[in-house]
């Protein structure tokens, strides 16, 4: 799914509360903090994704407060510069407003872009507010990331089995 250039340059947000936490998430040290030790996302775009699940698996969704930060949708689209980027990333938004809104198709079409970046922005609010609490709770190891993934899976894949086969 590839964007129009009227689309591409449309600002995702995120709270610019969780800026800390983003920034020692992806190695990037603030003023006068020099505990950023974990490279746990290559790039912003990378958390904010993980972020927007998050939120939509526990149903928190929080949308921007008036202080924001802003990545364009371009972004999500594109490989960044790090070899281990992923590319494509915009077509999550579209999912999760097709989840949202019981799979109703006329939301993929791009006069509804705003209405995608709306849903996507509240889930990964949320989403960002839950990652905050989990770190908040470990002294902010980030490895309390992986055990969170670790205990939702049992949950979603008691057999260790999802059913889905794969076709190839």
């Amino acid at each position: 799914m590839t964007l129009s250039l009227q689309v591409k340059e449309k600002q995702v947000s995120y709270d610019a509360r969780h800026e800390t936490m983003a920034n020692r998430l992806c190695n990037k040290l603030t003023e006068g903090n020099n505990s950023a030790v974990y490279k746990i996302f290559p790039n912003y775009k990378d958390l904010m994704i993980f972020a927007a699940m998050v939120g939509k698996k526990y149903d928190n969704f929080k949308p921007c407060g008036k202080n924001k930060k802003s990545i364009t949708l371009d972004t999500y689209q594109n490989k960044a510069s790090s070899p281990d980027a992923q590319e494509q990333q915009h077509v999550m938004m579209y999912l999760l407003q097709l989840s949202k809104n019981k799979h109703n198709f006329n939301d993929l079409k791009e006069e509804n872009i705003d209405k995608v970046i709306e849903t996507f922005e509240g889930y990964c609010g949320g989403g960002l507010e839950i990652i905050d609490d989990w770190l908040a709770k470990s002294a902010f190891n980030p490895e309390a990331l992986l055990a969170e993934i670790i205990n939702i899976l049992p949950e979603e894949c008691p057999t260790g089995t999802t059913g889905i086969q794969n076709p190839f």
